[in-house]
């Protein structure tokens, strides 16, 4: 979504426009770049995290429109 866009959906959200800016300079500085990956999730129950991948298919039968 271009820049502009995105900021005059923020607005009409009602995000302030100094945050909107600060955010916009934050997400284009890591355009295209992977997030750094946070040992938290090993750190407080001593597992490795998930991939979203392996989340979805441990749990696919509750996605399952069947099973509503």
């Amino acid at each position: 979504m271009p820049p502009e866009q995105y900021r005059e959906q923020m607005l009409h959200h009602g995000m302030l426009a100094s945050v909107i800016d600060q955010l916009i300079v934050g997400l284009a500085a890591r355009d295209g770049k992977a997030a750094d990956i946070s040992p938290a999730v090993e750190e407080n129950t001593g597992r490795e995290a998930f991939t979203y991948a392996q989340w979805a298919a441990h749990r696919a039968a509750a996605f399952d429109p069947a099973m509503v």
